[in-house]
């Protein structure tokens, strides 16, 4: 059981760290997908515009002289700006598309996310909890240490008091002796009194 335990885990991890990758990946390709293709959608409206402002200069002077070159020049132009506007139409369509396209990455991508923040939370807890149980049993094995130095201490402590002479009784009558004061007369004055 343990092994298949360690095998599920170790699967779940790697699927784990492929999603988020896979969700991260993903989302930048199709940023960089809608960016070309807006950069492609503003440089369509661009020529568009020149194309229109070149039709009007051409339908100006087809007005002025009714030549065939300006005719030609007109429906050349009129082409053009046919052309123009099917290009930026599928652009649009094409633009659109990786918009929704984005917005489903971006729900994975967030919750990707959001899930690493807990998966995160779950791990540093784990690390706590486990913490906790080396440290409780380092602070045994210490304190177990600390007490074995203070017995030792103790018997060290009984030795030096067992070495020493017992005092005589000839030296403490001269201690007390030496520690007692001669009663004044003046004190035995007051006491008297």
């Amino acid at each position: 059981m343990p092994k298949q335990v360690a095998a599920a885990q170790k699967a779940f991890l790697s699927a784990k760290a492929d999603f988020f990758k896979l969700a991260a990946k993903t989302d930048k390709a199709i940023t960089k997908e809608r960016d070309v293709l807006r950069r492609k959608l503003k440089q369509a409206n661009n020529k568009l515009k020149k194309t229109r402002t070149k039709l009007v200069a051409a339908e100006k002077k087809l007005q002025k002289s009714s030549t065939e070159a300006a005719k030609s020049q007109v429906e050349n132009i009129n082409n053009l700006l046919k052309e123009g506007k099917s290009e930026a139409t599928e652009l649009r369509k094409t633009l659109h598309e990786v918009s929704e396209r984005m917005k489903t990455s971006k729900e994975f991508t967030a919750t990707a996310k959001f899930l690493q923040r807990g998966i995160d939370k779950l791990d540093k807890e784990w690390e706590k909890h486990f913490d906790k149980k080396a440290k409780a049993a380092t602070v045994k094995k210490v304190t177990k240490k600390k007490v074995v130095k203070k017995k030792a201490t103790k018997k060290k402590v009984a030795k030096k008091t067992t070495t020493k002479k017992p005092a005589t009784k000839k030296a403490t009558a001269k201690k007390t002796a030496a520690k007692k004061k001669p009663v004044t007369k003046k004190k035995t004055a007051k006491k008297s009194g």
